[in-house]
């Protein structure tokens, strides 16, 4: 197994053929982090904001999905707990959504997560985000239990999700 300060990231350049638009996935830059913060407002999500993305990626796992023109469209984050990756946030922008962005995101975090040594994908999503709860699903994820008041603003319960990185062989 590779080291984790020796592994790379393969820019990887994607063609939604539907739409004709391009995109790849990157390391973040310092500058990406206003644009999640952007992105993580239009989505929705619990508010991190910029200073504490900066803070995590710099501990954990991160990847930015961005358009041909280098616009931030997607990113991901998250950090590694023993033999588990938890995904902390994930969020596309409404127009790039449904394009394989969130599940390409999945899938690279994964791999980063799997070359640390990670055998297993957890994360917490909203009771009510049933879109969301498809999309983890589709990417191999199952309800494993419940989280009560998890998330503020507002106040809702949150679905505890998990799942293999190895394509169910844990």
């Amino acid at each position: 197994m590779a080291s984790h300060k020796n592994a790379k990231i393969v820019c990887i350049i994607m063609q939604d053929r539907r739409q004709n638009a391009a995109w790849r996935l990157d390391r973040p830059q310092e500058s990406d982090w206003a644009a999640a913060a952007r992105l993580e407002r239009a989505a929705n999500l619990s508010p991190w904001g910029e200073v504490a993305y900066r803070r995590a990626a710099a501990h954990g796992l991160a990847l930015v999905a961005r358009t041909a023109d280098g616009e931030v469209c997607g990113f991901i984050i998250g950090h590694i707990a023993g033999d588990t990756l938890e995904v902390d946030n994930l969020a596309v922008a409404a127009e790039w959504r449904r394009r394989g962005v969130g599940t390409a995101l999945m899938a690279a975090l994964g791999a980063q997560a799997r070359a640390r040594g990670a055998r297993r994908v957890t994360l917490e999503v909203r009771a009510s985000n049933i879109a969301a709860q498809r999309f983890y699903e589709r990417c191999g994820l199952r309800v494993v239990g419940q989280r009560g008041a998890y998330y503020r603003e507002p106040v809702e319960d949150a679905l505890v999700m998990s799942g293999p990185l190895d394509g169910g062989q844990t």
